[in-house]
């Protein structure tokens, strides 16, 4: 990872989990059925995702060559900055 979050710079190699909570996922989804040799499979031709964020947490491991209090202050920002990270994410869908 190396990045930024808010006006921080976010530098590290590991793990990440992103946990959604209380939100709302809507989904359009556009497609058909085909069948080849005699098996039966759905085609999209079109997907359209809302995320509408309730609570997002993070966890990044070993951000800053495993400086373990600098890694847990960033954890600690990203998780105040959640909910706008959400919302960022979900123009980013709507436009793909």
């Amino acid at each position: 990872m190396n990045g930024r979050i808010l006006l921080l710079p976010i530098v590290g190699n590991g793990n990440a989990v992103v946990t959604f909570r209380a939100g709302k996922v809507t989904c359009e989804m556009q497609g058909g059925v085909f069948q080849k040799q005699g098996v039966k499979y759905l085609e999209m031709a079109k997907a359209a995702v809302n995320l509408i964020p309730g609570k997002i947490e993070f966890k990044f491991d070993n951000l800053f060559e495993g400086d373990e209090r600098l890694g847990n202050e960033m954890n600690r920002v990203s998780m105040t900055t959640g909910k706008k990270f959400g919302e960022m994410l979900n123009e980013i869908m709507k436009r793909h």
